[in-house]
């Protein structure tokens, strides 16, 4: 029928699928046959959806720069078209790289930049919407509330062209993934640690991780002796430090 939308609409649909599965090959040439098509059409929004896509596997790949550069292209249609939540993916996938290494002030002003433009409850589904949550209950962690709240206040009213303009920390080329966890924990710890760091109580760590509230506990005992910790916000802290979240 030589509907050239549909056909781009199915291979992005593909592409999400096969990124959801975790075959981020398949993702990867899927995203790159919707970006040749969207080109052909010269269709703004879906350009920049697919950046932004692309930006999201670089970043899982561990290609800071290149992840960092994908997010920047996206923002530059943004002021073309009027699709928000393509906006908002962007500037959410900005905040999870400057957060990751270490500049925590910028991460808070994307984050709210982000946030202005997402309905966080239709626009990200159930792992997107908990990535979110623990950008922020990390990097609120870090900067206290008081400074979290201004940086947010300031991101909620930037505009993509004052986020692209805006200075901007060197890009390291790629994010640091540890051989080994710090201190002995081990994985199953650094799973509790996680989730404990974005604020879930014991019961719903337990559901989260298919545990008992008492295994849970136990757990928490090791880590707190393990890392010399007394409380959930030191650990919390910890966590943060040694960028297990």
């Amino acid at each position: 029928m030589s509907d050239r939308e549909s056909v781009f609409s199915a291979l992005f649909l593909l592409g999400t699928i096969a990124k959801g599965q975790g075959d981020d090959t398949q993702a990867l040439t899927l995203y790159q046959q919707s970006l040749a098509l969207a080109r052909e059409t010269g269709t703004a929004r879906n350009i920049s959806l697919v950046y932004s896509r692309l930006g999201e596997l670089a970043y899982r790949q561990g290609d800071v720069v290149q992840a960092h550069a994908l997010y920047r292209e996206s923002l530059s249609f943004a002021q073309t078209f009027e699709a928000k939540a393509v906006v908002g993916w962007s500037l959410l996938g900005l905040a999870r790289i400057a957060r990751a290494q270490g500049h925590y002030e910028r991460a808070a002003v994307l984050l709210g930049a982000a946030e202005a433009r997402l309905n966080i409850t239709i626009d990200l589904n159930l792992t997107e919407r908990t990535d979110f949550e623990r950008e922020v209950a990390v990097t609120r962690t870090y900067l206290g509330q008081e400074a979290y709240a201004q940086s947010r206040e300031k991101g909620r009213n930037m505009s993509p062209e004052q986020v692209l303009t805006a200075s901007e920390p060197t890009m390291i080329a790629r994010l640091h993934v540890p051989s080994a966890y710090p201190d002995g924990l081990t994985m199953r710890e650094v799973e509790v640690l996680r989730l404990v760091a974005l604020g879930l109580p014991d019961a719903q760590v337990a559901d989260r991780l298919v545990l008992s509230p008492r295994t849970v506990q136990g757990h928490l005992r090791s880590i707190y002796t393990r890392i010399a910790v007394n409380s959930r916000s030191a650990a919390t802290r910890y966590a943060v430090d040694h960028k297990l979240i």
